[in-house]
């Protein structure tokens, strides 16, 4: 009979019978064998990735566990078996730098393209499941770089100079400092990142530093392999668009933020402009004056020296107007010209005139 139910087993085996050899056959074909059914699962350890990353040459993976193992500072690459329905593979990265899983020729990774990798980063855990022929599903952990700010830990580096991209010091962590005291800038060196995870790297350091992305890849605004550069008290918050591009943003604590400065400005006959002023962290009141027909200086001492302006038209009393708005080479006052519907200067078109200033720290 062979492999047989539970229930129908336990009738060969009430009070009193005596169990016939077909009966203990049937009872042994229903029971899982550690030998026939390799329950003993198959591992590999210190696999080592094959340079350059090509589905070709990849080092195939030939059991079910697999741990790799590789110092290759260039992204190598391993191969997966041919995705079988119901066939399950485990593969772990403890090697120094980030692989590319492949796809045996013609499989590929639901959602991407026939063939194309995934970039497996240092410590990251990829489970493969296949429930079809040709597709694998995914599912992936990394014990060090989490997608969640409240997890990971925290190192210190110094960066190593001159700083080149195949000699920067690699960061390990969630949160790194730099701590390097070079006077010639030195790099550091980020992991190949999976979709949505993300690092955090502070400059405590007393020089710039170099932040270069993983082998291959890019920081959006970069060249591939281009770095960032961090000055002295930078955060940057790195985080993964794709396995390729990363996304970047940088603030620095020390640096005054923006400022800002905006009203809405009147004048009429031959006085100064009156503003109502709807937003100020200036750190200062303007002050507004008429220096000629059509001409109108906003002065606060020192604090508009890279002003960067904007402003919008306005329809005055006589018609179509003509405002222009223009930083003045002190670096205290801004300057308001007004020109009436026959393109002369004159007073009295600013009529609710929205101004808006924004001075970069």
């Amino acid at each position: 009979m062979g492999a047989t139910s539970k229930a129908t087993l336990k009738t060969f085996f009430e009070t009193g019978d005596i169990p016939s050899q077909s009966e203990f056959a049937d009872f042994v074909d229903s029971s899982e064998n550690i030998v026939d059914e390799n329950l003993l699962i198959s591992a590999t350890d210190s696999i080592a990735d094959v340079t350059p990353a090509v589905q070709a040459t990849a080092t195939p993976l030939t059991t079910k566990l697999n741990l790799i193992e590789t110092t290759n500072a260039v992204i190598g690459g391993v191969k997966l078996p041919a995705a079988l329905k119901g066939r399950l593979v485990y593969i772990g990265n403890s090697g120094t730098y980030s692989t590319a899983v492949f796809p045996s020729t013609g499989d590929a990774f639901l959602g991407q393209a026939a063939d194309a990798s995934y970039t497996l980063a240092r410590y990251g855990c990829l489970v493969c499941f296949c429930p079809k022929d040709g597709i694998w599903l995914t599912s992936y952990y990394n014990v060090v770089y989490q997608p969640s700010a409240l997890q990971g830990t925290y190192s210190t580096y110094s960066d190593v100079t001159p700083a080149a991209q195949g000699t920067a010091t690699p960061l390990l962590y969630k949160f790194n400092g730099i701590t390097g005291t070079n006077a010639t800038r030195g790099g550091v060196l980020l992991p190949a990142f999976a979709l949505n995870e993300s690092m955090y790297v502070a400059n405590r350091g007393t020089y710039s530093t170099a932040v270069y992305p993983a082998v291959g890849c890019q920081i959006v605004g970069n060249a591939t392999n281009a770095a960032v550069v961090l000055q002295p008290n930078d955060v940057a918050i790195f985080y993964a668009i794709s396995t390729v591009y990363v996304g970047c943003f940088i603030y620095n604590a020390a640096k005054p933020s923006l400022t800002t400065h905006r009203c809405v400005v009147s004048q009429a006959g031959v006085a100064a402009p009156t503003s109502v002023v709807l937003e100020n962290t200036l750190g200062g009141t303007l002050v507004w004056a008429r220096t000629g027909v059509g001409v109108y200086t906003a002065t606060l001492n020192g604090a508009l020296p890279t002003a960067t302006l904007f402003c919008t038209s306005n329809v005055g009393n006589s018609g179509v107007c003509f405002i222009t708005v223009r930083s003045l080479v002190s670096p205290n006052s801004i300057e308001v010209r007004t020109y009436n519907g026959g393109g002369f200067a004159a007073d009295g078109i600013l009529t609710n005139f929205f101004l808006s200033i924004s001075v970069n720290p």
